[in-house]
């Protein structure tokens, strides 16, 4: 009787752990989406930096205060694009962090399952 209880055990155990390793493989995918999502749109940021400074304007087309507004817009421009930069590749490292953390994490509950397999089988040739 004791062996159909830890039998038992080992099976809920189990399925516990496999529901686990589900959960954490689905944040791998939504990880993994999100970092494609982000490279996708650094890409196209990048792209169009350029509009930012182009066309380039010729010394003499503006002067005095719209000058200084049109540059002053340019410069907030180009901060801002810094800043959205510094931000996606932290946000990059995180995910890749993270990344890093669940699949250790996936890798430990298959190894569990695997143990608790090899038991469970164990119990059942031994009964």
């Amino acid at each position: 009787m004791a062996d159909q209880t830890e039998i038992a055990k080992l099976h809920h155990e189990i399925s516990q752990m496999r529901a686990q390793l589900f959960q954490t493989e689905a944040q791998l995918e939504r990880l993994r989406a999100a970092k494609q999502a982000l490279a996708s749109e650094q890409a196209s940021l990048h792209h169009h930096k350029k509009w930012g400074s182009e066309p380039e304007l010729e010394h003499d087309a503006w002067r005095g205060q719209t000058e200084s507004a049109h540059d002053d817009i340019r410069r907030h421009m180009q901060l801002a694009y810094t800043n959205v930069q510094d931000e996606t590749e932290q946000l990059m490292r995180a995910i890749e962090m993270e990344t890093s953390r669940l699949q250790t994490m996936v890798s430990s509950c298959q190894v569990v399952i695997d143990t608790k397999q090899q038991s469970l089988q164990t119990l059942k040739a031994t009964k």
